[in-house]
């Protein structure tokens, strides 16, 4: 597959800030909304089981979407306590 260089609006300089901040809050209401950190916690407890690995980075995914409720299930559900969550935004 031939690889396609797309960009999104609201990272370039002259996009609202307002318009924004109200887009990532969407995302994370679709993800409240579809249930996606269940999901998440589910696929990150068989990882982090197998692995042993329990600090996870998060690099600008834009108001961290679900994984801050999904550390929460891991850590309620799946007894996974010493896990350590890093939000960078670049």
């Amino acid at each position: 597959m031939k690889r396609i260089h797309v960009f999104e609006f609201e990272d370039l300089a002259w996009f609202p800030n307002w318009f924004r901040r109200c887009m990532t809050r969407l995302i994370i209401v679709m993800h409240k909304l579809l249930k996606t950190d269940e999901e998440l916690a589910e696929l990150l407890a068989g990882i982090i089981k197998e692995t042993q690995i329990t600090s996870i980075v998060d690099l600008c995914s834009g108001s961290a979407g679900p994984l801050p409720s999904a550390v929460n299930i891991l850590k309620e559900k799946h007894g996974i306590e010493n896990i350590k969550l890093t939000l960078e935004h670049v």
